[in-house]
């Protein structure tokens, strides 16, 4: 991805937060189960390891709920968002996800590191 793309395709803090409320997004978190263990994760993210994303989008809506919790969105959803620690994984993630067809998914290019930075709350699984 080059860096017009990114930004093309990024989410601002601001808008971010306007989408977690209005609950429009899925806001996925591509860190280890241990990072955010460690150090908790954005309200309303869920968590799919960057490592396992395209496998991930391989199973079938049924064993993607089994294992992850949550629905698995489709490929011309508009709200799916993806963060990391600090946003280079992110981006790698945002890749991936093109490269299966997902051709609408946004960066959180501040990811956890910004929000933290701006005082918002965390959790922890």
């Amino acid at each position: 991805m080059t860096m017009s793309s990114c930004i093309e395709k990024e989410i601002k803090f601001e808008e971010l937060c306007n989408l977690l409320k209005t609950s429009k997004i899925t806001l996925l978190d591509v860190r280890t189960f241990q990072e955010l263990t460690d150090v908790g994760l954005i309200p309303g993210s869920m968590n799919i390891p960057l490592a396992e994303l395209e496998n991930a989008f391989h199973l079938s809506p049924d064993e993607f709920q089994n294992k992850y919790g949550f629905l698995q969105p489709s490929k011309n959803d508009e709200s799916i968002v993806i963060t990391c620690r600090s946003g280079r994984r992110a981006k790698e993630g945002v890749e991936k996800m093109e490269k299966l067809g997902y051709n609408k998914v946004r960066c959180y290019c501040g990811s956890f590191l910004e929000w933290k930075e701006k005082g918002r709350k965390v959790v922890f699984p």
